[in-house]
């Protein structure tokens, strides 16, 4: 039977789930001015480049423990996080953790974790701000990771997929079990609170692993969301929970924490930041711990059918729970990985419906083994399955595993194939993604896409082909397609420019920003102008020149969509005096309520009601 102190060794790091789960954080400006309601959207946005620190305390107090009367463990420590990478819908967070204080009262000494994380992991986190994946330096042992996964998971702000909705439920999964999340987002200021109620706790899996029985009286947490959702201004949280022994002893948990942030403490990396693909994605139940009696998961003892009921029951109703049906077929394919043959097999006989193929696919990707891989090939290959599937399958392909040249030269292939139009243009688009994971650490992979996007490139036929291969020169983000790009900003096609100043959005901001904002006020077409401001906003420019060019173009833009583009990035960029002006003048000057509304956002108002 497991030691119930165990169960506290893996609770008791909620300050690491915190500190990691919202880590772009400030706190919101102290005055008393009364300000716009948010207008915008409930989403996370990271920009490759972002960095910032924070500081985070967490106590765990046991208070009538028999065994260490008023026992409590804490953990503080300062936390340096760097977007290294950003996609369309998730960005690839690497978190350092350094000046740790840990204390475990509560926990016995064969239990504790030792060590101090200067390595740091990566944090895949979507747009919804679910987190998706979680990389670790590979000497990690299997308990050093899964005192931060389980953590990680445990205090997971999800935000709505309706962005009308102001009132939302999750199912989520944190180190006690899966539980239904209840959301409000609530107007502050010129923010969001984000209120969340855990309820309905199912907490068997756990009570059989650690020798225990206990139930959560109270679990609650609230989060600070700009409109823009940019940043979390701020977490805080309690959670308590009662536990009874096999001794039949009751143990009193109660939780709390809070985490600020401080850009003073960012530290730089001592050594080179490694590349994502250098982190270990694993799931870290699904590595062999060698526990004294047996696997955390169990997962190697439920059947197919089994885990089909459960993947399928995560998908009924309004609800549906993409990530989580799919991370947990993912588990049980890591944990059964000759199974992985009988996906195939129900996809073939079209045993899953159309609600659950994404996340099937997605499960295939994540799983990340040969097995999982050779499914998704075969998917691609077979010509019975609809172009939908295969399409999906293809897009899986380009994010499983680790890049290599044989799936690489499949995924090209089929980008070439003329008999498809949606297998070839998702191909294409995947072929860049390929380029963009690969550029750091496989570079014979990463030499293949640049060579056979240049060769499409130059080889275009019409208007449509070239745009497509612009968006794959997007998703590469090689900066070696700058002379490219810059070809295209002088296209006559509209179409063609836009696509050229978009695929600069995911390069190095030096790359793109002098060429942008010298084509910005001469550019006639309100699309171009659209996508130029955008990749300027994505790249988070912030030079006085090319401040100046966009708030010379929000004078005299006359296109509603361009306006509220370089109002979300001038507003980006407020602390620095042209943005803010040119902010404050265009709200005096302008007569659509939704611009001014808009305006709102970034600005108090103070600021806005200054002459």
């Amino acid at each position: 039977m497991r030691d119930a102190t165990k169960y506290i060794a893996y609770t008791i790091p909620i300050v690491i789930l915190v500190a990691i789960g919202f880590l772009v954080l400030e706190f919101p400006p102290k005055n008393n001015e009364i300000q716009p309601k948010p207008k915008g959207q409930l989403i996370c946005n990271f920009s490759k480049g972002d960095r910032s620190a924070f500081r985070f305390e967490s106590k765990v107090a046991a208070n009538n423990s028999q065994v260490k009367p008023s026992a409590e463990d804490f953990l503080r420590m300062t936390i340096s996080l760097d977007v290294i990478e950003n996609h369309k819908t998730y960005a690839d967070l690497h978190l350092r953790f350094g000046d740790l204080e840990l204390k475990q009262d509560l926990t016995h000494p064969e239990e504790r974790i030792l060590g101090n994380f200067n390595e740091g992991i990566v944090m895949r986190i979507g747009s919804d701000c679910r987190i998706h994946k979680l990389g670790f330096p590979k000497e990690w042992q299997a308990s050093t990771r899964q005192f931060l996964a389980s953590q990680l998971k445990t205090l997971e702000f999800v935000l709505p997929a309706d962005q009308t909705t102001k009132i939302w439920n999750v199912r989520q999964k944190d180190s006690v079990g899966y539980y239904l999340a209840q959301y409000e987002a609530r107007p502050l200021e010129q923010k969001y609170k984000i209120i969340r109620i855990g309820k309905n706790y199912e907490t068997q899996d756990m009570q059989h692993y650690f020798g225990v029985s206990f139930r959560v009286l109270d679990s609650q947490g609230e989060a600070i969301l700009d409109p823009g959702g940019t940043w979390w201004a701020q977490v805080t949280g309690t959670m308590s929970m009662v536990l009874h022994t096999a001794e039949q002893e009751k143990i009193d948990l109660l939780m709390t924490y809070q985490l600020a942030r401080n850009p003073d403490l960012y530290k730089i990396a001592s050594n080179t930041v490694l590349a994502v693909n250098d982190f270990d994605f694993r799931e870290p139940n699904s590595l062999d711990q060698k526990e004294k009696e047996g696997p955390v998961s169990g997962l190697e003892k439920i059947t197919f059918s089994e885990i089909r009921e459960k993947f399928s029951g995560l998908l009924k109703g309004d609800e549906k729970d993409y990530i989580n049906s799919a991370e947990h077929l993912a588990d049980w394919l890591r944990t059964n990985p000759k199974e992985t043959s009988k996906i195939l097999q129900a996809l073939r006989r079209q045993e899953f419906s159309e609600d659950e193929k994404p996340a099937v696919f997605l499960a295939l990707e994540l799983a990340g083994t040969t097995e999982s891989k050779q499914v998704l090939i075969a998917v691609v290959e077979d010509s019975q399955f609809k172009e939908l599937d295969r399409a999906q399958a293809i897009s899986a392909l380009a994010d499983h595993g680790e890049p290599s040249l044989e799936v690489t030269q499949l995924v090209m292939n089929y980008a070439t194939d003329s008999s498809s139009r949606m297998l070839s243009v998702v191909s294409l688009l995947a072929v860049g993604s390929i380029g963009d994971r690969s550029r750091a650490q496989h570079q014979e992979v990463a030499q293949t896409v640049q060579t056979y996007l240049k060769s499409r490139l130059d080889d275009a036929q019409g208007v449509s082909e070239e745009v497509n291969v612009l968006d794959a020169i997007g998703n590469s983000g090689d900066n070696k397609f700058d002379n490219d790009l810059r070809k295209r900003l002088d296209h006559k096609q509209p179409s063609i420019r836009a696509s050229a100043a978009l695929a600069y959005r995911n390069m190095e901001p030096v790359v793109g920003e002098t060429v942008i904002v010298k084509s910005l006020n001469q550019e006639p077409h309100p699309d171009v102008r659209l996508s130029m401001v955008e990749a300027l906003h994505t790249l988070k420019v912030k030079s006085p020149k090319a401040l100046a060019a966009g708030a010379k173009s929000l004078e005299k833009e006359t296109s509603k969509k361009v306006k509220t583009q370089l109002v979300n990035w001038l507003g980006s960029a407020k602390s620095e005096t042209v943005a803010k002006n040119a902010l404050v003048e265009a709200f005096h000057r302008e007569t659509n309520t939704d611009i001014k509304q808009h305006i709102g956002r970034y600005l108090s108002a103070k600021d806005l009601l200054r002459k």
